[in-house]
């Protein structure tokens, strides 16, 4: 199906000197070296049209957009984009039915504990694929969920409806049964120096091919800071977008050399956390405290 190589047959032939079998030479341009690999070793994780998952990313910022026009709305965006591609709500929240868009839009429940924001969804990855991380948020997680109780008590007015859900609990809300397994954690294996700090972050170079393979990747920031009432301020989530090099203005777009010496451009992605929903460039600032997913 495949024509990557050609087959050299020397005269007089190479032997492998253990076996006795006669040994062929295949010759590869550079070019197809990367089709070549993935041809011996093809992925184990999903792939989807490039086509379907341009339209699936559209459609998820049009429903982060309906959802809330102004303001942040990444979490909207991304676990949408999950769903239209993917057939997948594993992003929404667990106990709480939340729509995919607009106030009429259907509502789903997945696997994210607490209201399904991008901190939740930051430790919820983290419990089930990253346990040596996940080992360092207990006081993230106590805190983030009496955050997520008190802001869902108040979303019914009514004084009885108030005082069930108090009795329910902060633990209502927390997903401890459905292990999420539809994502595998990504190794952040290179260094790059940010305004004169040194940064672990993924090969974003290979997540962009992977991307442009129809491979679905997040990256989700939990955000530290609080407000004057004590609440955590919004993370982060972004899906990376296929992208092909060169097509667009890039304008924006940041690039930095490893500690090795490698060029690494950042990617393409879906950026819903401002009242522009659109496609754009991982920023800098997000990039450096970014934990990373595969779809599989």
């Amino acid at each position: 199906r495949y024509k990557f190589y050609e087959a050299i047959e020397h005269d007089p032939p190479m032997i492998n000197e253990q076996s006795g079998n006669k040994l062929f030479e295949l010759l590869i341009l550079e070019k197809d070296v990367i089709n070549f690999e993935k041809y011996l070793f093809p992925p184990k994780y999903h792939t989807f049209e490039v086509s379907k998952v341009n339209e699936g990313l559209e459609d998820a910022i049009d429903d982060g957009e309906a959802y809330k026009p102004t303001g942040a709305a990444c979490n909207i965006c991304i676990r949408a984009s999950l769903y239209h591609i993917a057939n997948d709500n594993v992003l929404f929240p667990y106990k709480l039915s939340s729509p995919i868009g607009g106030a009429n839009s259907t509502t789903y429940k997945g696997k994210i504990s607490g209201v399904g924001r991008a901190n939740n969804i930051y430790i919820e990855m983290a419990k089930w694929q990253n346990s040596s991380l996940y080992g360092q948020l207990n006081t993230s997680e106590d805190k983030l969920k009496e955050d997520d109780f008190n802001e869902w008590v108040s979303w019914d007015t009514t004084e009885t409806i108030q005082q069930t859900n108090i009795n329910l609990g902060k633990e209502y809300l927390v997903n401890n049964s459905q292990s999420v397994t539809e994502f595998e954690h990504i190794l952040k294996d290179v260094t790059i120096t940010i305004d004169n700090l040194d940064y672990q972050v993924p090969n974003f170079n290979e997540l962009q091919t992977n991307a442009n393979d129809g491979v679905l990747i997040i990256g989700v920031r939990k955000n530290s800071e609080t407000y004057s009432n004590g609440n955590y301020k919004s993370g982060h989530i972004v899906i990376i977008s296929p992208y092909v090099e060169g097509s667009e203005n890039e304008e924006g777009r940041k690039d930095y050399q490893t500690t090795t010496g490698v060029k690494i451009y950042f990617p393409r992605t879906v950026e819903c956390g401002n009242d522009d929903k659109i496609l754009g460039w991982l920023s800098k600032n997000f990039a450096k405290d970014m934990e990373w997913y595969r779809y599989k």
